[in-house]
């Protein structure tokens, strides 16, 4: 619960502290006394937007600090605990303070935080309520939520929430695979048509080098058979290297018998050298014969030279690589397959997920069926106690699109309405007015009190546009509602004031030349006066005192 709340320099209120207590706290005063600035300083202390208005006219900061007295297992300790932030026993203290440049601090008891951090514990403590507030009704995607908080399916929830990551995740994947190969079928297409080419053609390895050394030899055949010739000639006739060589031979066997074996080495030397001789003799005539001026096989090597060295420059290599360009293009073609390959997994996987997500999605829409039909008697119920008798309350489910499917699941709650009798069922956002969605929102929150964790909740004039027997409706399910959670409901309706466990009367007065704005707890005979001066007006009567005596009895009887 709110156990206080100390405001300093906050528009009108230099200094005041406030205490609460559990049930149906009722603030009442005066248009203009302040009772908003109650609520937006409260507000500040919980993280919601600081105004540099809030800061008191004579001061250069305003401070706002609201303790909490919470059970040890509540969302906002857990909280505390999870981002390592100390705990003091069971009391939890929150304090805002406002520059006049606007800028604010934030902390956790006492403990420096960031604003977001404050609203965030601040959500799990107080929730708003009021004419403008209950308009979050007519929104149809808070209408899922309020159904799933009546229901126990918990862990259902997490599973679908679960399932739709899921799914998304593999839809990111093929979308982001599918950005990857992009282009891959066009690179695909040409790389099989190079690699026909290619095997068209038939590289062989060192091939364009040797057929390069061919067409030397047949573009000058003529002068390199002369050469050779010439050469074999030299060698050959009578006076050639090879007949002196083996004369010279002849000579030295001779000697033989005279040099006793001394002309060995020499002998030796000048057979290699004939050998040698005769082997390069041999070449020279394979050479010569092999050597020929063909045109027609001229043509044929220079036409393969330049379709080898065509398809070279074409991939960017040399003319001898073209055997490993065919391996490369295998390989890149293999790759390009293994990813089409890869690309059906993640179009599967999606389809698979998406499929998983439906159908979890629809043991949740049945658990959601049977959940409405119970929340749907229960809020009738409330609502005619809330003098809404002749309303009709039904909850209706859309089925969403594949587009439009989330982590809630697949399809939308809407809560219909009609409000009054042969009226046909509409949108609540078309049917109810400003009081009737008031009331519709604090039926749900009587009927909810037990599943929504929120130990505060605060109601700002809910009661506006309606009077007599209504707001003394609305006046009792707000005492009955405070059974549960702790209620604080700023009011101009004397029948819902008198229904308040305490009564806080908030006003101006003359202070220091100024104005400021205080706030009084009210005992009986004060709160009875409060209550006939919101009767009667500025000027009140002893029928009012006895109209407003008569409230607060009947009040305290029907409780």
């Amino acid at each position: 619960m709110l156990q206080s709340l100390a405001i300093r320099n906050v528009v009108l209120i230099e200094k005041l502290d406030i205490e609460f207590q559990t049930g149906l706290c009722v603030l009442t005063g005066e248009t203009g006394a302040g009772k908003s600035i109650l609520l937006d300083s409260l507000g500040l202390a919980l993280g919601l937007r600081a105004e540099q208005r809030l800061v008191g006219k004579n001061s250069s900061e305003a401070s706002v600090t609201a303790v909490f007295d919470l059970e040890k297992n509540h969302k906002a300790i857990l909280f505390l605990e999870n981002n390592e932030l100390e705990c003091q026993d069971e009391f939890l203290y929150l304090r805002r303070k406002l520059g006049k440049d606007g800028r604010s601090r934030a902390f956790i008891n006492d403990q420096p935080v960031s604003i977001s951090m404050l609203r965030a514990v601040g959500e799990t403590l107080v929730e708003f309520h009021g004419q403008f507030e209950s308009r979050s009704l007519m929104d149809e995607k808070n209408h899922g939520h309020l159904l799933d908080m009546r229901g126990s399916y918990d862990e259902l929830l997490v599973s679908v929430g679960d399932a739709f990551e899921q799914w998304q995740e593999s839809k990111r994947s093929l979308s982001n695979f599918v950005c990857e190969v992009k282009g891959n079928e066009t690179e695909q297409e040409f790389l099989k048509y190079s690699l026909e080419e290619l095997d068209e053609l038939d590289p062989k390895d060192g091939e364009e080098e040797k057929l390069a050394t061919r067409r030397q030899l047949m573009l000058h055949a003529e002068k390199l058979t002369e050469t050779l010739d010439s050469i074999d000639s030299s060698f050959n006739c009578d006076a050639g290297v090879e007949e002196i060589f083996v004369k010279s031979l002849h000579k030295l066997s001779k000697l033989e018998e005279i040099s006793q074996g001394e002309f060995y080495p020499v002998v030796d030397s000048i057979t290699r050298a004939l050998e040698e001789v005769r082997e390069a003799s041999s070449q020279i005539n394979k050479l010569s014969g092999d050597i020929h001026s063909d045109r027609s096989e001229l043509e044929w090597v220079e036409e393969r030279l330049f379709a080898l060295r065509k398809i070279a420059r074409k991939h960017g290599v040399e003319a001898d690589n073209l055997s490993t360009l065919r391996e490369e293009l295998d390989g890149k073609i293999a790759a390009i397959e293994n990813k089409t390959k890869r690309l059906e997994d993640l179009e599967s996987n999606v389809v698979k997920t998406s499929g998983e997500f439906l159908q979890i999605a629809k043991t949740l829409a049945n658990e959601r069926s049977l959940i409405a039909r119970e929340l749907e008697k229960d809020i009738s119920h409330e609502l005619k106690k809330l003098k809404l008798g002749e309303a009709k309350f039904c909850i209706k489910f859309e089925k969403l699109d594949e587009a439009q499917w989330n982590k809630t699941g697949a399809e939308k709650v809407k809560f219909h309405v009609s409000t009054n009798p042969g009226s046909t069922l509409g949108p609540l956002s078309l049917i109810a007015s400003g009081g009737e969605l008031a009331r519709f929102m604090l039926a749900l929150k009587v009927v909810l009190t037990e599943a929504d964790p929120v130990p505060v909740l605060v109601f700002d004039e809910i009661d506006s546009g309606i009077g007599g027997a209504t707001s003394s409706a609305v006046g009792k399910r707000l005492s009955k509602l405070a059974e549960g959670v702790q209620v604080l409901a700023v009011t101009h309706s004397p029948q819902v004031a008198a229904y308040g466990d305490y009564h806080l009367w908030v006003q101006k007065e003359a202070n220091k030349g100024g104005t400021e704005t205080i706030i009084i707890p009210l005992a009986e005979a004060a709160r009875t006066e409060e209550i006939a001066r919101m009767l009667a007006g500025a000027e009140i009567t002893c029928e009012a005192r006895a109209a407003a005596n008569s409230l607060l009895a009947r009040e305290y009887y029907e409780k």
